[in-house]
């Protein structure tokens, strides 16, 4: 019997902030990469995006098959044509000893 291995499609953000200058002023865009899971190790993440493992800079918002799965934004709308929806997402890099963070894995 052959297994295959599990896989999920994972929706979220790519913290660059640090890449691109602590100081970085960009609007941040939703971000999407892939983890399998190794038996006896866990969960991996890859991005084939941007041709990395996943790492710290990564902010997980859900997991799903495809992306059908975790859409980020979904919903039914009733209203004028007139009306409009903005959104803006800010991810900055944290001092911890500095705020009340808990990690969540």
């Amino acid at each position: 019997m052959k297994c295959l291995p599990l896989n999920r499609y994972v929706s979220g953000y790519h913290f660059v902030g640090d890449l691109q200058g602590v100081s970085a002023d960009f609007e941040q865009a939703s971000h999407a990469w892939v983890e399998v899971h190794i038996p006896g190790t866990g969960w991996l993440g890859f991005d084939p995006t941007n041709n990395a493992e996943v790492d710290w800079r990564y902010i997980k918002l859900g997991h799903g098959r495809d992306y059908q799965d975790i859409v980020p934004v979904k919903g039914v709308y009733r209203g004028s044509g007139r009306q409009s929806l903005e959104v803006k997402v800010d991810v900055r890099l944290l001092d911890a000893s500095k705020c009340d963070c808990t990690v969540v894995s």
